[in-house]
């Protein structure tokens, strides 16, 4: 009797453990294959323990409430064999199967992980664990006739066990508190043999009743009478009885769903942390859906009255759709319940993509039914409760990982959730028809697997085609005349080009492009950027003197490469991201010159200092047209090194309008715009490279063994954000980004304090698209492409350009410093009272314009008059210093007293007039100030 027990069981069994027999070891494969080595032995057994549990708990669980929950328990008191051997047979069936299952899953480990010392510890941990869960599903399932039921409170029973009874500090490897679970385990299994054979009916015969003598029955003939057919009832008279039925099962389940799904989080929310309370609610509120998914046809299938509905003439689709709505609707009420916890912390917090509480909630409840189409699904599909609910966490498993990861990867969003859920329910409605009539053969079979086929064949694509169609593509006709590519992007002739003449003052250089001093030194001054220009420097220092002397050859390179009319380090067109273009590092060009022209200054050659000056300067010039950040560094100290050598009072007048008329005739710098540009065409560049190209060199390329170097779950995120349909998508987008980008510096010429950094559009884009037709695209629509294109935030569009807005700033204020020296070296050393004076001094200097954008007098950022007044004595940044300063010691040392002195200054970005109180800080307030000393006498002329 015993064996013919267990293949019942086996007839019933078979199909789940063959499923996640074959899951299991698909799964070890999988990680095998994405993760290798760095998996670990660990990672493998954790697989082993994780379905071999599942299995346990849906197999104990089965075995005793899935007879009751089925109505065959009285059936098996039927046949002559005592309740303990029932017992006997159903206890060492689970546990025969669920050890057969965790050695072939351990075996896998072996397989895909090779030999480590962890199997030992890992198998036994997994037999201790094994038979803990074992006992508590035989407890509950003997008493409780909901396999379901039995199965969750078995979880949360062995859940306790642990934390009671196991240190998981060590790790999970740990065999301290084995003596401890194993008993736990037999008094659970032992509890559940007596109360299962306690609960048994009497074995003792009764007392037979005396047979009772048969009333003879005279046959009467009736007439039948014929009917008119009763037309076909309705809907709305069917729906309402379906509802009270369904309310019914409601009431019975009700007061679990509430304890899981509402108490539970209630109770872990007074002692929890923030992120360990979102986790435990979202498992409870999990659990709710699966539960409530399969309670919708569990109760049809338990009792077989889908065919007593049938009979009725009861439509497939009306069923469906009452119990549905009142599971969902008892779903939602309990998810919105069990969340409030959540809602309670997160209500002054900000929310992504600008949503509200009520979208967010919708995402939840979308997410949600997820979990609970499926269960609906499985439910449909598996008669018994227990294997419908451990199916469709399987099921839940694999959709909601993979969903997991492309949020993480930031290519799935929230409003995606409601088309799988829909087309999830859409499964099991089109299904209800066979579910209902529940006919022989394998045409429903057929029908189910093409109706769950088509949901990713409709889904993938509709989502790949939401990823690219959705996005609008910018016109080349008007892509050419913002970006102007053939411009920007080029070739430079060679007999024009200075990039080989830069190479051959590096190779020049050598390893010499950093002064030592006489103590063996580098000079203080190296400390920072800002010092190269205001740092203290020793000019009569003998081993400076002595460095300045063996690079006289790499400087003078540097002065023949800097006069050459371009300068391209490799073509535009071909660089990229990773690739960028092969030039020598600034620091080793800039030093030299920046070194040259401060000692040359400190003695007194001030024509050579200029010389050094003008180098640096077109230098800037020419590297602004490369995609380097090299301009940043070169542009701020030769407008410094310019200031303070006009500022210097051994200037003359002629030496001044030499130096004002040299700076007139440089070349123009890129244009912000420009600059924008070029960054576009790298980052298109490097789009259109090949995909393996692209992760390896945009996302592991600093990694020193590549991809091995990065986690596994940051590589599939970067290949998720790879795939053909995003990197399409990030190429339409960044074309929208950048044409608004440059469309808004055009429109307004300058940051503002307030503009966020990275960059964000905040003003709209509007484009020509022929026949009087505009386009337009609002800020927040940009906005919302920005942040749901991953891919194209890795460019270098975000980056701040408020830098450029300083140095034309200090480039306008350079012009103005010039005349200011000239109108003082001509008025014995009186700096004038008012800007308006200097256009009767000299108009032909005066009125003239110098090559950059916009005229020089005005102030970038309010196009008024610089800000001019006389100084208070307050501490400031010295002349040739206009960078933002921090709060730090390091800024306020570098301060000195105003006294005396005139102050030039911007407003700055922040559009308020300070008059000149404080320099400017990286919070944007302030302003940017350029101190004149006032009653510095030219020199006197030299004796004939």
């Amino acid at each position: 009797m015993i064996a013919r027990l267990w293949w019942k069981e086996t007839r019933q069994a078979w199909p789940i453990w063959a499923f996640l027999t074959a899951g299991g070891l698909a799964l070890q494969a999988s990680v095998g294959w994405y993760w290798g080595d760095e998996a670990g032995p660990g990672g493998y057994v954790a697989i082993a323990l994780v379905v071999t549990l599942m299995y346990l708990f849906l197999i104990a669980a089965a075995i005793f409430a899935g007879e009751r929950e089925n109505g065959t328990l009285s059936m098996l008191d039927a046949i002559p064999i005592e309740r303990w051997r029932v017992w006997a047979a159903k206890s060492t069936f689970a546990l025969a199967t669920t050890a057969a299952l965790g050695l072939v899953l351990w075996l896998g480990a072996r397989v895909f992980g090779g030999w480590s010392s962890e199997w030992s510890k890992g198998g036994a941990v997994t037999v201790v664990w094994g038979l803990n869960g074992l006992g508590w599903g035989l407890f509950w399932s003997s008493i409780l006739g909901n396999a379901l039921v039995a199965a969750i409170l078995a979880m949360a029973f062995l859940s306790i066990s642990l934390l009671s009874l196991v240190d998981l500090n060590p790790g999970p490897a740990n065999l301290e508190s084995a003596p401890s679970l194993l008993i736990v385990a037999g008094l659970a299994t032992a509890a559940s043999a007596v109360i299962f054979q306690r609960g048994g009916p009497p074995r003792r015969a009764s007392s037979r009743a005396r047979p009772s003598r048969l009333a003879t029955v005279a046959a009467t003939a009736t007439a039948v009478v014929a009917r008119e057919p009763r037309p076909p009832r309705i809907w709305r008279s069917v729906a309402p009885r379906l509802a009270w039925q369904t309310l019914g099962g409601v009431r019975a389940e009700l007061w679990t769903l509430f304890v899981l799904g509402v108490v539970g989080p209630m109770l872990l929310a007074m002692n929890t942390t923030q992120s360990d309370l979102n986790l435990i609610v979202g498992i409870c509120l999990g659990v709710v859906a699966i539960l409530t998914g399969v309670a919708v046809f569990n109760g049809e299938n338990r009792g077989c009255t889908h065919r007593f509905l049938l009979q009725h003439g009861a439509r497939p689709g009306v069923v469906w759709g009452v119990k549905v709505l009142i599971w969902w609707g008892v779903a939602v009420g309990l998810w919105m319940a069990g969340s409030l916890p959540i809602w309670l912390s997160i209500r002054a917090q900000p929310i992504a993509f600008n949503a509200g509480v009520p979208a967010v909630m919708s995402w939840a409840t979308s997410g949600l039914t997820i979990g609970f189409a499926a269960a609906v699904l499985c439910g449909m599909v598996f008669r018994r409760g227990i294997m419908a609910g451990m199916i469709a966490l399987v099921v839940c498993l694999l959709i909601y990982i993979p969903l997991g990861a492309l949020f993480a990867a930031q290519v799935f969003f929230p409003w995606h959730l409601p088309y799988l859920a829909a087309a999830l329910l859409a499964v099991s409605w089109a299904w209800s028809g066979d579910w209902l009539l529940d006919r022989p053969g394998v045409g429903r079979w057929v029908r189910l697997a093409l109706y769950s086929i088509a949901v990713p064949a409709v889904l993938i694509p509709f989502y790949i085609a939401s990823r690219t169609w959705t996005v609008p593509t910018l016109p080349s006709g008007t892509a050419e005349s913002l970006f102007q590519t053939s411009r920007i992007a080029a070739p430079v002739p060679d007999d024009q080009n200075a990039a080989p003449l830069y190479h051959e003052a590096q190779l020049q250089l050598g390893g010499d492009s950093q002064p030592i001093l006489e103590d063996g030194k580098a000079p203080e001054w190296w400390s920072g950027s800002w010092s190269f220009v205001s740092g203290d420097l020793d000019a009569h220092d003998p081993a400076l003197a002595a460095w300045l002397g063996r690079i006289e050859p790499a400087l003078a390179t540097l002065r023949k490469a800097s006069r050459m009319p371009s300068c391209r380090f490799g073509e535009l067109s071909k660089a990229t991201e990773f690739r960028p273009s092969p030039e020598p590092a600034p620091y080793s060009l800039m030093t030299p010159v920046v070194v040259s022209a401060r000692v040359r200054q400190a003695r007194g050659d001030l024509e050579g200092a200029w010389t050094e000056v003008e180098t640096l300067l077109r230098m800037a010039r020419q590297f602004s047209f490369t995609p380097s950040w090299s301009y940043s560094l070169f542009e701020p100290a030769g407008l410094g090194l310019a200031m303070r050598w006009a500022g210097d009072p051994r200037q003359t007048a002629d030496s001044l309008e030499r130096g004002l008329r040299a700076w007139r005739d440089l070349p123009p710098a890129a244009k912000k715009a420009d600059r924008v540009r070029i960054d576009a065409v790298v980052f298109r560049n490097t789009l259109a490279t090949p995909r393996a190209d692209l992760v390896d060199g945009l996302f592991f390329g600093w990694a020193a063994g590549g991809r091995k170097k990065v986690q596994p779950l940051e590589r599939l995120r970067y290949d998720l954000q790879t795939t053909p349909w995003e990197i399409e998508r990030a190429r339409k987008v960044f074309a929208l980004l950048a044409a608004a980008r440059i469309q808004e510096i055009e429109t307004r010429p300058s940051e503002l304090a307030t503009s966020p950094q990275p960059w964000t559009p905040r003003l709209a884009f509007n484009w020509d698209e022929g026949a009087g037709r505009v386009r337009s695209i609002s800020a927040d629509e940009l906005e919302f492409l920005s942040q749901t294109t991953s891919l194209a935030r890795y460019s270098r569009l975000w980056q701040g350009l408020s830098s450029f807005d300083r140095d034309e700033t200090a480039r306008r204020a350079l012009n103005q410093i010039f005349l200011l020296r000239i109108w003082q070296a001509r008025h014995e050393g009186k700096l004038p009272q008012s800007l308006l004076e200097l256009r009767s001094s000299r108009p032909d200097l005066d009125g003239e314009p110098f090559r950059g954008d916009g005229v020089a007098e005005l102030d970038l950022y309010t196009s008024k008059p610089f800000g001019y007044i006389p100084s208070q004595g307050q501490h400031l940044l010295p002349l040739g210093s206009y960078e933002p300063i921090g709060p730090d010691r390091v800024s306020f040392e570098r301060l000195r007293s105003t006294a005396d002195c005139w102050l030039l200054y911007s407003v700055g970005p922040d559009a308020i007039d300070d008059r000149a109180m404080r320099n400017l800080d990286y919070s944007g307030q302030g302003d940017i100030i350029f101190p004149l000393k006032d009653g510095v006498k030219p020199p006197e002329p030299a004796a004939p």
